[in-house]
């Protein structure tokens, strides 16, 4: 997982080159070898037995497997000019790089710097410890290379990775909605826009020599670009699934809403969004269908298309119907967490802790099955190692049902509707939205027994500018 991210994101020139170093290398005898990197040995220790790469060359693969990877997330750190060139090796070693035990991996990767052609060759740097001053190796660096490797990195040029496969993830019809993706067209405006923002960011950071924290806008103006540009292979192509509940990612889930009903079109078309009313609501009201055999009040007025409604009427809250969504979002969802409610504003918590109050009391007494599968969630959080903190995971029973619909959805589709998906949305062509309603409709029909209720989003006339 580190090895694929950091070819993506960081390494993947560097990545062409060290696989050309380690065919050609493969291809040469041990003596040979020993008189290509002869002048680069001053990086191992002194000790019995000489460390080069012929440790990594042998018929072992899980050596040339270690050593790619360490590589690369050394390399994480390394190819920037701020440490490349700049900080020693003593200091390069005190960085934190993962749970690195010995030192052998460092020197390994140094190593084929050198071979590379980005280290050409080192000064002593031993200071007097009074001054503080570290002491270590300075490397010369060919800095027209690593300009040009940096030049490469900002273009984000990758290559035709051999790790994606179209094949992968047929469940999700990926081959299908790639070449959706690849299809789409961006509004001009907007991609002049999203440049011009990525430019100034990168120019504002690498002139004031910090790293920004890259927000949602940075994300989105970045998704546009690539889009727009088609330049990479591997950014069109990226794709995964999370291990959580199996929700599936493409390039277009990191677009906002109004982004993606503003900015993009198919085939001079617009693009209309189907998609399940009251979501997570609806697929509680499922769940406990499925467990209990009972149709609720709440799968009810999710059904009519009149949850919020109902539910602000039983609170009697006077907030909006999108503050009624997030206080309903985080009654399913919180559990007694003191941390998560620091977060909120006391305004916040007072208008919460009454809705609570009052939707609590009326579904211990008329929904029981509802208020039961929520509680036991509440009160049953799991540990998630990842993120370092508990978690309720009513969520992810939640979207496997999403995930068992929208699959069902997508194999049934014909073969000429274009199509995307963004978790329980399928996104497609205007012309085609009454042919994929109608199929999610016979989906819920099939799956449960009822017709769920479904939204279509950006449907008005597409406005072609003169």
């Amino acid at each position: 997982m580190v090895l694929e991210m950091l070819v993506s994101e960081q390494a993947s020139a560097a990545y062409n080159e060290c696989l050309l170093m380690i065919e050609k290398l493969a291809d040469m005898t041990p003596n040979e070898r020993n008189v290509k990197y002869s002048k680069y040995q001053w990086l191992f220790p002194k000790s019995k037995r000489m460390i080069t790469l012929d440790d990594q060359l042998t018929n072992r693969q899980d050596y040339k497997r270690k050593f790619k990877e360490m590589f690369f997330v050394i390399c994480k750190y390394m190819f920037f000019p701020t440490h490349l060139g700049q900080c020693s090796y003593s200091l390069f070693q005190d960085r934190s790089v993962g749970k690195i035990t010995s030192d052998r991996y460092s020197q390994k990767v140094i190593l084929a710097l050198g071979m590379l052609g980005y280290i050409t060759g080192i000064k002593c740097n031993y200071s007097n410890c009074t001054t503080g001053e570290k002491h270590g190796m300075i490397f010369e660096i060919d800095q027209q290379k690593l300009h040009r490797w940096c030049n490469a990195l900002d273009r984000k040029v990758s290559i035709q990775r051999e790790d994606i496969n179209l094949d992968d993830y047929s469940e999700w019809k990926w081959r299908e909605q790639y070449h959706t993706i690849m299809d789409i067209e961006v509004e001009p405006h907007y991609l002049e826009m999203a440049k011009g923002f990525l430019a100034d960011f990168s120019a504002y950071e690498q002139d004031n020599n910090i790293k920004l924290i890259r927000g949602k806008k940075f994300c989105a103006s970045e998704a546009i670009v690539n889009i727009g540009s088609k330049s990479s292979y591997d950014i069109i192509a990226h794709h995964k699934t999370d291990e959580y509940g199996g929700r599936f990612y493409t390039l277009m889930t990191s677009l906002k809403k109004e982004l993606r009903h503003k900015c993009i079109s198919l085939d001079m078309e617009r693009l209309c969004e189907v998609d399940v009313s009251s979501a997570q609501p609806t697929f509680l009201g499922l769940y406990v269908k499925d467990k209990y055999g009972t149709h609720t009040e709440w799968l009810e007025h999710c059904i009519r298309g009149d949850f919020y409604k109902w539910i602000k009427g039983i609170c009697g809250t006077k907030v909006k119907r999108k503050r009624v969504k997030e206080y309903v979002m985080h009654y399913l969802y919180s559990y007694d967490d003191a941390t998560a409610e620091k977060a909120h504003t006391k305004e916040y918590k007072r208008g919460y802790w009454r809705f609570e109050r009052k939707l609590n009391e009326y579904l211990q007494q008329h929904e029981p099955s509802i208020y039961g599968i929520i509680q036991w969630h509440k009160e049953n959080p799991e540990w998630d190692a990842d993120k370092k903190k508990w978690r309720n995971t009513l969520s992810r029973d939640l979207v496997k049902k999403e995930v068992e619909y929208i699959q069902l959805c997508i194999s049934r589709l014909p073969k000429e509707v274009k199509f995307y998906t963004i978790h329980d949305c399928i996104c497609c062509k205007q012309s085609d939205v009454a042919v994929v309603k109608q199929i999610m409709e016979q989906c819920s029909i099939d799956l449960y027994g009822l017709k769920i209720r479904l939204n279509v989003e950006n449907n008005e006339p597409l406005r072609v500018a003169v």
